[in-house]
């Protein structure tokens, strides 16, 4: 059966006629509940929390959540957690400037019966900042300093037991002088060790994050060396991977590695420049990471070079520019490697 429920829903389930005349129904949707919807439909905040309820006389074998922010064109798919036998909870973030939401539930039974409801420009969402937005939200809007820098501690550390290197300092330092010119004379800048910032419980292997003084970050150095970018890694549109030794993937099905030459000097290396919003804590994260130590500060570099920044993940590539055959701190700090970005995740 297909039928409409209002201009931009529309509900189709399947039902089973059975031999004594009775008739078996398919999953169908009790109740959805978008949290702190306002009357006209409008979320205030870029982070999504949704319950809904299915009515179903029998058991749920699979389950799919999705939402759309381009009219039902292409579908994203969101995390579904349990709360009952019959009612579920999601919650994703909208990045992005004010856009509709649309929302898609396809749920199929133990007897093979299936439904999926679509709504289309379900409600209005106020989405995250990107990329596309930086300086902000690390500049306050008189353009003076609202982030601290995190940098990995020298010594091993964390998840991976890695300690930092010196790069990182030159990164953070190279887009420093970018916020520079809109700040007061006599104003600094703050840097924390990421172990300031992120405690980690090796027994356990849980990681949490501490307050600061200014509510936003920006994280340089991978997720080997820095805790803060490991904390956000996994959920990031383009991440790292240590499978198979550092490299970076992305949630477009890319994958991109760091090349050696035979004496192990850097002829490439990729970096990630990505933003974060935490719906937890309301507060944006800015992580710069590359595979190698020149990745890093070549992701720095771009963005010290006042090169606009989209979406929100870039993939950057560096690799030889003066015909020298390698990369080197030297030549990257006085603009002499190549840079340039492989792939935008918005």
């Amino acid at each position: 059966a297909d039928r409409s429920l209002s201009t931009n829903t529309s509900l189709v389930y399947e039902f089973q006629l059975n031999s004594d005349g009775t008739v078996t129904s398919g999953p169908l949707i009790e109740n959805i509940d978008v949290k702190d919807l306002t009357l006209n439909s409008t979320l205030d905040k870029p982070t999504v929390n949704i319950i809904f309820r299915l009515y179903n006389e029998s058991d749920i074998q699979h389950l799919t959540f999705e939402y759309s922010t381009n009219d039902g064109e292409t579908w994203t798919q969101a995390p579904i957690n349990t709360i009952d036998q019959n009612t579920y909870s999601t919650s994703f973030t909208i990045y992005g400037a004010q856009q509709y939401v649309s929302l898609r539930i396809n749920a199929t039974d133990s007897n093979g019966l299936k439904m999926s409801a679509t709504t289309i420009k379900g409600f209005f969402v106020k989405g995250a900042l990107t990329l596309d937005y930086f300086p902000q939200p690390f500049l306050k809007d008189d353009g003076t300093i609202n982030f601290a820098f995190v940098l990995g501690a020298t010594w091993p550390h964390g998840r991976h037991n890695y300690g930092a290197s010196v790069a990182d300092i030159i990164g953070s330092t190279l887009i420093a002088l970018r916020m520079r010119p809109n700040q007061p004379i006599q104003s600094s800048f703050i840097s924390y060790h990421d172990t300031d910032v992120v405690g980690y419980n090796p027994s356990t292997g849980n990681m949490w994050i501490g307050d600061t003084a200014y509510p936003t970050l920006i994280s340089v150095g991978g997720p080997g060396v820095n805790m803060l970018f490991d904390y956000y890694n996994n959920i990031l549109p383009a991440y790292f991977s240590k499978e198979g030794g550092w490299h970076i993937e992305t949630t477009t099905g890319n994958e991109y590695w760091r090349e050696l030459d035979e004496y192990g000097r850097t002829v490439e290396d990729y970096a990630i420049i990505a933003i974060h919003y935490d719906a937890e804590t309301s507060r944006y994260f800015m992580l710069i990471g590359g595979i190698g130590a020149e990745g890093s500060v070549a992701a720095s570099k771009y963005i010290a070079d006042f090169n606009s920044l989209e979406g929100r993940a870039m993939v950057i590539k560096v690799s030889d520019g003066n015909g020298d055959g390698i990369v080197t701190f030297w030549n990257l700090i006085h603009g002499l490697e190549k840079i340039e970005v492989i792939e935008i995740i918005r």
